[in-house]
């Protein structure tokens, strides 16, 4: 059968013993590569409606990247929210916060992450956001998603959901840590508390982002799943009605939780 669409060039392979190996085309038969080598060879299974597409004599075309472990949801929604990653300094970092709390309403939480306290010389604290500010709902992530930087609002918000079962909002693995520091864990006390986007805004951020990935030559992820709990298959569902929507560019292998194994059996998902 003839293929659908046919591009010539320089193309990389993984065939190569050492490296990329090289071919002049590759041919596209029902969203898969079929064929790769010369152009002479893939010409003869092209028809008239073959779609052809030659490359510019400075573009290379390379195979997709699969990235093997991103949280696609809660990138997604990260990208919106405020980033720390370029602060050099604590200082630096505050000023950003100011800057993304005096843009917000009142009420509103302010979220975001990537500070580093190896970069800035010592672990934040609560007392730190309420300089900048005041009586503001933060819940700030670090860089490597395993430490949470809180205000006193926030914690609050956390101790007054919690007055049936009282904990300390630190938790016994954030105590030697300033107040609005949590680890792990700890992290859920107040991070099960922002209020969560809604589905519309969450599918608006994963299909933005899914297209800048895709700019970047990523064409599938390996997602584990949420960071922050919620009902058991919902990011599966949400990531499958973008998909039957046309709105998921790239390729998800969506992870299930223990919590909605269950659900995944129920359904026959294998």
């Amino acid at each position: 059968m003839p293929l659908d669409a046919l591009v010539t060039g320089r193309i990389a392979t993984f065939a190569g013993v050492r490296g990329f190996g090289w071919v002049e085309a590759v041919g596209i038969k029902d969203g898969r590569i079929a064929f790769a080598g010369s152009a002479v060879d893939l010409e003869s299974r092209a028809d008239p409606h073959t779609r052809r597409h030659e490359l510019d004599p400075g573009e290379i075309a390379i195979p997709g990247i699969t990235d093997a472990h991103l949280h696609l949801i809660g990138a997604a929604l990260a990208a919106e929210r405020l980033d720390l990653s370029g602060a050099a300094t604590l200082d630096e970092g505050l000023r950003a916060i100011a800057a993304a709390a005096a843009a917000r309403g009142p009420g509103d939480w302010l979220e975001g992450g990537g500070w580093d306290p190896g970069r800035w010389g010592r672990w934040p604290s609560a007392d730190d956001l309420e300089r900048v500010a005041p009586g503001r709902l933060i819940a700030l992530w670090a860089f490597d998603h395993h430490a949470l930087w809180v205000s006193h609002a926030a914690l609050a918000v956390a101790a007054a959901a919690s007055a049936d079962h009282p904990t300390d909002p630190g938790g016994a693995s954030s105590a030697t840590l300033p107040v609005g520091l949590l680890l792990e864990s700890d992290t859920r006390t107040v991070a099960e508390r922002v209020p969560r986007p809604t589905d519309a805004a969450v599918e608006r951020a994963v299909s933005s982002l899914a297209r800048a990935l895709l700019a970047v030559g990523v064409v599938g992820v390996h997602d584990p799943g949420m960071l922050v709990r919620t009902e058991p298959l919902w990011s599966l569902d949400l990531l499958t009605r973008l998909a039957e929507q046309d709105e998921l560019p790239i390729r998800v292998h969506v992870g299930v939780r223990e919590d909605g194994l269950d659900g995944a059996i129920d359904r026959g998902l294998r």
